[in-house]
């Protein structure tokens, strides 16, 4: 069972033989790397951008790797790889950004398991799971559940049928994994207004008779 926290980039400016090599190159080293790096076009943790891209995303990830053929010298946060990818360059610059991203995730984290499952906040998820976080059925089924509408805690163990510790294992793991998506909190009903007691009505209806007798 893989183990390893999940990351996902895409790809933007490469040419096809490009993308290919640099996915082909993720997929050869991805046993001696510490993260498992997965592709995706939406939603992605790391954005790999061609230099002669004219036109960059509208939203940038949280990091961005420039590929190019022009040769510069290596910055400490591994932000440009020279064309033609080694696989050796490759593996070492995606290991420096996997430990980055994974700090900024634990940084921005919507919080703690415990904060989630106490307060009434709306979560969904931001993907679907790697499948080491889906070990069973159960798993499937609150992942199907929070991958629609967006969801309470108390909503996610209502309708999956399942024991509260069991869904707050699994929001934590997702939360761990930077898969969640935090929305606003649910408004809270406007507490309704405090009926007078019987002594003040009482007095009220006195008052009533009384003018509506001075005006006969």
């Amino acid at each position: 069972m893989n183990h390893r926290p999940a990351l996902y980039f895409t790809l933007r400016g490469l040419s096809e033989r490009e993308a290919s090599l640099f996915k082909s190159l993720v997929s050869i080293i991805d046993h001696r790397m510490r993260h498992q790096w997965i592709c995706c076009e939406t939603d992605a943790d790391l954005l790999v951008l061609h230099d002669e891209l004219h036109h960059a995303p509208a939203e940038y990830p949280m990091a961005t790797l420039h590929v190019g053929t022009a040769p510069r010298t290596p910055s400490p946060g591994c932000g440009y790889l020279t064309l033609p990818l080694r696989a050796n360059e490759l593996g070492r610059c995606l290991d420096t950004l996997g430990n980055l991203l994974a700090a900024r995730k634990a940084r921005t984290s919507v919080g703690n398991g415990q904060a989630i499952t106490a307060a009434p906040l709306l979560m969904r998820l931001r993907r679907w799971p790697p499948q080491h976080l889906l070990t069973g059925p159960q798993q499937v089924r609150m992942a199907a559940l929070m991958t629609g509408q967006p969801m309470t805690f108390a909503s996610l163990c209502q309708h999956s049928g399942l024991a509260r510790e069991t869904c707050a294992s699994f929001v934590r793991r997702l939360n761990e994994a930077g898969l969640l998506q935090p929305m606003n909190a649910v408004p809270q009903a406007a507490p309704a207004a405090a009926l007078p007691d019987a002594g003040v009505l009482a007095r009220i209806r006195r008052r009533l008779g009384l003018l509506v007798g001075v005006r006969a």
